[in-house]
């Protein structure tokens, strides 16, 4: 009988079926908490060689859009859900107002889609960002 050569793929990873519970919920941890500093470190890496300039009219209107507007719209829809005052109407309002987040850069590389637009608005958002959610805070008397 002839034997059949055992399949490989191209991209093996190294199992951890046979390892303790806790060293493989370790190595899930550990895997999910590198990608946000991978994706901030691409971002580093693909200002280093670009200008923002070509993109920076679609990223002033997306971070105006970001810090501005949408917060403001979910101040008008938060108290039909909860009240405004208290410690969950505030953290939504606050999660509302943060800048564009790095998975924006991340799904434009990953599809090549406005990458130029999508790092100068994460950069231009967390920028002023300092001053917009530091309002907020001082607006919602938050210490």
């Amino acid at each position: 009988m002839r034997r059949r050569p055992a399949r490989r793929s191209p991209r093996r990873r190294p199992s951890t079926r046979g390892a303790p519970a806790g060293v493989r919920r370790r190595a899930g941890i550990s895997g999910s908490a590198a990608a946000a500093p991978c994706a901030l470190f691409a971002i580093g890496l693909f200002l280093c060689d670009k200008s923002i300039r070509s993109g920076l009219t679609e990223a002033s209107l997306a971070t105006a859009i970001k810090l501005l507007l949408q917060p403001l719209l979910a101040a008008c829809v938060l108290p039909l859900f909860v009240d405004p005052r208290s410690v969950q109407g505030q953290a939504a309002l606050i999660l509302a107002a943060l800048p564009t987040g790095a998975n924006a850069f991340v799904l434009a590389k990953q599809f090549d889609i406005a990458v130029e637009q999508n790092t100068a608005a994460v950069l231009l958002s967390t920028a002023l960002s300092v001053f917009t959610v530091s309002a907020l805070l001082v607006w919602l008397h938050v210490t």
